[in-house]
Order: structure tokens, then C-alpha cells, then sequence
């Protein structure tokens, strides 16, 4: 039930940054969020695999609008 919550409020997540953040401490949290977000590509700027994601510079220009 939690799982589709999560997917319905927030279907087009596809990457999640929990730096600092006190989830970071427990157990096993890398799998059990992307159990939960199941269309998330990265959290802490890594896959489901642990590869890191490639750093794209267009994504910033995205962002400021240029």
C-alpha cells in the first residue's frame, strides 16, 4: 500500500538525494526506497546497482532555463 502511495504522488521521480538526512542511518535504506519508488533511477546519486551516475552538465542548464 505504502509503495503505490509513493508511486502515485510521485510518478515521475527518477532521482533522490538523502544527504544528511537521519534515513541514511538505518538499515538497509538504499533498498527498501527503491522497493518503495520503483521508477527511481538514483538515490544518493547512485543506481540500484551502485553504479554512479554520469555527472551531465546539460541537466544544470536545464535548470536555469539557458
Amino acid at each position: 500500500m505504502v509503495s503505490y502511495v509513493f508511486q502515485k504522488q510521485l510518478p515521475e521521480l527518477q532521482t533522490l538525494d538523502l544527504f544528511n538526512c537521519e534515513v541514511t542511518n538505518a538499515d538497509s535504506y538504499r533498498e527498501k526506497v527503491f522497493e518503495l519508488l520503483d521508477g527511481l533511477l538514483y538515490l544518493d546519486g547512485y543506481d540500484r546497482n551502485d553504479q554512479e551516475a554520469d555527472d551531465d552538465d546539460d541537466d544544470d542548464a536545464d535548470l536555469s532555463g539557458q
